[in-house]
């Protein structure tokens, strides 16, 4: 038999003498559990933000179109409407939106009487979670956020 020093040779004997494995083997089943749980809860909280945040930057541009003095709907208006909602998106680690007609689409509307209604969207942007749980789940790799925001045209009369 091979010589083993005091301390391992006391632990050995502990681990031997009828002490049961079951608590390591219970915290080794509930502990990927509880972390995909955690990673859950932090992908929601980080899609919650980014959605905000894309609420937050659509409603300054069209804000932006809404307070102009010319047409929020010519080429110069939308430029900087896009422009707007591009510079006003906080991302933090995500993907920026890009500028531009199929990702950020600009309509303006004319309604009864003299007024008009500008409206900016993000259509599509792609928000990728960090929890590999999408991923078994087949749901794909990142999955589609949209946001909205319609003003009145203030100089429209």
């Amino acid at each position: 038999m091979p010589m083993i020093p005091k301390q391992s040779a006391a632990l050995w004997r502990a681990f031997r003498c009828g002490r049961s494995a079951g608590p390591i083997v219970e915290f080794a089943l509930v502990v990927p559990m509880l972390l995909m749980l955690v990673m859950g809860v932090v992908d929601f909280g980080r899609a919650y933000f980014i959605r905000n945040s894309l609420v937050s930057a659509v409603r300054e541009g069209a804000r932006l179109g809404a307070v102009q003095s010319v047409d929020p709907c010519s080429a110069a208006s939308m430029t900087a409407i896009r422009s707007r909602v591009v510079a006003s998106f906080s991302s933090i680690g995500s993907t920026a939106i890009s500028n531009t007609d199929t990702m950020i689409p600009i309509t303006c509307e004319l309604e009864s009487g003299r007024t008009a209604t500008v409206r900016v969207q993000v259509v599509g942007y792609p928000f990728q979670p960090i929890t590999p749980l999408f991923g078994m789940l087949q749901l794909g790799a990142s999955f589609p956020l949209t946001a909205s925001a319609r003003f009145r045209w203030e100089l429209a009369a």
